[in-house]
Order: structure tokens, then sequence, then C-alpha cells
């Protein structure tokens, strides 16, 4: 048994603990890494696009959630297949109807750890106070591109994401250094892939650093299920909170 996991408490310590018996497959931060560096060759390939065509961006959205689909089925289908199924090997699944109470209350408690991390963040840069700050800009688009614009930040963004930072990475890294620091670097990732989608570098950091405070609730979620269906309905349910804000009032309430 290695010392940083606690499976007597926790299902995820107690999954990966079990996922690092001997005969089970043999992964870790190899296959996290790959799953990132596609992401990385999405932006690196993708933005100097956009920067010179100004495709909508939606159609951007569309390409990077194909694109690291794709390459979570590649880099995790062999996994999952060694394992038993990709529920075995990263929790994969749907919400079920008796998860409705922990999903609302971590629903809130992610919507307060975002608004400790933006008012600190606010504190360090107070410019931005003067800034209308959101990764959703749904201003100006027809009614058939603010529903998919919806549509992708609720219903496809959220498992994919779930899948690749609180499934691939964060077991990856629980299998070699434990519960805490795996939570605490892949929510780090998570807020700087988000990062990029602001255009000055104080806006880039106060979304990154909300975007991190919410990823790490959701590890905190994930370990006490073991599962990614209740994290995924957390984060439909935070974007989609943050959609209705973007319309109504353009807040600085932010996408994941």
């Amino acid at each position: 048994m290695r010392r940083w996991l606690n499976p007597w408490r926790y299902p995820l310590d107690c999954a990966v603990a079990w996922s690092l018996e001997p005969g089970t497959p043999i992964w870790g931060l190899g296959q996290a890494a790959a799953v990132l560096a596609v992401f990385v060759v999405i932006l690196a390939v993708g933005l100097p696009v956009v920067a010179a065509l100004h495709p909508p961006g939606i159609v951007f959205s569309v390409v990077t959630y194909a694109a690291l689909a794709g390459g979570l089925v590649i880099i995790g289908g062999p996994i999952a297949r060694r394992a038993g199924g990709w529920a075995a090997a990263f929790g994969w699944g749907r919400p079920r109807l008796a998860d409705t109470g922990q999903i609302l209350l971590f629903a809130l408690i992610g919507l307060g750890a975002r608004l400790v991390a933006g008012g600190v963040t606010l504190a360090i840069f107070p410019q931005l106070r003067h800034e209308k700050l959101s990764n959703l800009h749904l201003s100006g688009l027809s009614t058939t591109m603010v529903v998919l614009a919806i549509v992708i930040a609720v219903l496809v963004g959220p498992p994919i994401e779930e899948l690749m930072f609180r499934g691939l990475i964060l077991r990856a890294g629980m299998r070699r250094v434990g519960f805490l620091p795996a939570a605490l670097v892949g929510s780090l990732i998570f807020g700087a892939c988000h990062g990029w989608e602001e255009h000055t570098a104080a806006g880039a950091v106060f979304l990154a650093v909300n975007t991190a405070a919410f990823g790490l609730v959701q590890c905190f979620l994930v370990r006490r299920t073991a599962r990614l269906g209740p994290a995924i309905a957390v984060h439909g349910l935070s974007n989609l909170i943050a959609a209705v804000g973007a319309l109504a009032t353009g807040s600085i309430l932010l996408a994941t």
C-alpha cells in the first residue's frame, strides 16, 4: 500500500490503490502528459490560424474539444480496455439522481471558491475592476450561435474536461505523489489551460486563478465519490450559471 493513499476513507484513494496492485495496467504521468501535449499542439497551431482568419470562436471550441476527445480515446482507450472499462480506469459515468444533493452542495462550494479566488486576484490587480472579464463571449451572436455556445459549454466541455483533468491527470498524479499534490498541480494546469482565453496578462491570471480554484473543489468531489458523474454535473451547472450571467449582465462569472 502506498503510504500517501487513504483507501479506508476515500473511494478515489481506494480505486487508485487497486490500480497499483500487481497485474493491473501500468500507466501514469506519461499518458497524462501526452493528453496535455495534444492541447498544447491545438493552441500552437490553432491560435495563429484564428488570428489570421478570425473564424467564429465556436468553431475553434468545436475543433478543440473534438481533438481532445480523440486524444483521450487514443491514449485512454488501451488503459480502459486493460482495466475493465472506462469506469474502472477513470471513474467515467453519468450523474445519478441520488447525486443531486451532493451536486448542489459542491456547485455552491465551487462558486464560493471562485468568488474568493476572484476577490484575491482583484485585490492584487485592481485595474481589473473596471473590466468585464468573461470567456463566454455571447454578445453579438445570433440566437443559433448563442444556443450552440451554451450547449458546448454545458454539455460538451464538462465531460471531456472532467475525464481529462479529474479522471486521467488526477489519478495519474495520485499514483505517484498522492491526492493533495496531484490535485494542486492538476488544478493549476486546468487554470492555465483556460487563461489563454483572456487578451491581457492580468485578465489571463484572473481567469486562470478563478478556474484553478474551481478545479480544486472538483478534485475534492471526485475524491469523495471516485466517479466523474457528479463532477460533470457540477461543471455543467457552473457553466450554465456563467452563461446566464454573461447574457444577463456581462458579469465576471466565467465558464470552465
